[in-house]
């Protein structure tokens, strides 16, 4: 997808940019380990570790777009990456999901969309509501810990995490398969 980046602030929303200013984006990601040609690479914050440690290496991997809170750290990078767009954001993990759902065409607005929250039950309430309008004719999808299902069958979608998926990762990716699916 060919980007002008300064055209899609609303979908990219961000403070500043270093770099070039119109860039091809071909995946997203936030582990600069599957970074690769054109990747977007997002530097997220967590508990053990900080995103921006891994920009060298997303950028080793092919990454031609990096998003970060950190602007001193993008600067001081876009000197030495110069063909690299790098972008300044407020917050990393939501300008990720709201890029994930403009890179994945929106489709997580055309579907309706239910929570199911609490410490216990969860794979269990969620494999029987989808039985059951499954049942009325209402093709479902389900994201749950025993797997990813469409109204059919589990789908082959690559865990990452245990329970809910990062936006890039399977999220936006999965609506768009399941909305495609109808």
């Amino acid at each position: 997808m060919k980007i002008t980046f300064h055209n899609h602030k609303d979908s990219l929303p961000f403070q500043r940019l270093y770099g070039p200013l119109e860039g091809t984006v071909s995946s997203i990601s936030y582990d600069s380990r599957n970074a690769r040609k054109n990747t977007t690479f997002f530097c997220l914050r967590g508990t053990n570790c900080d995103g921006h440690l891994f920009i060298k290496g997303a950028i080793d991997n092919g990454a031609s777009l990096i998003v970060r809170e950190d602007e001193e750290i993008l600067r001081h990078f876009s000197y030495q990456y110069d063909h690299i767009t790098f972008l300044s954001v407020e917050d990393s993990k939501k300008a990720m999901g709201l890029f994930s759902s403009y890179f994945y065409h929106h489709a997580d607005q055309t579907l309706t969309t239910v929570g199911v929250t609490g410490t216990n039950g969860k794979t269990t309430v969620t494999a029987y509501v989808r039985s059951l309008l499954n049942g009325v004719r209402m093709r479902t999808g389900s994201i749950e810990t025993a797997g990813i299902w469409d109204h059919e069958k589990e789908l082959n979608f690559t865990h990452t995490t245990h329970t809910t998926p990062e936006a890039p990762d399977t999220f936006m990716k999965l609506f768009l398969t399941l909305f495609k699916k109808g």
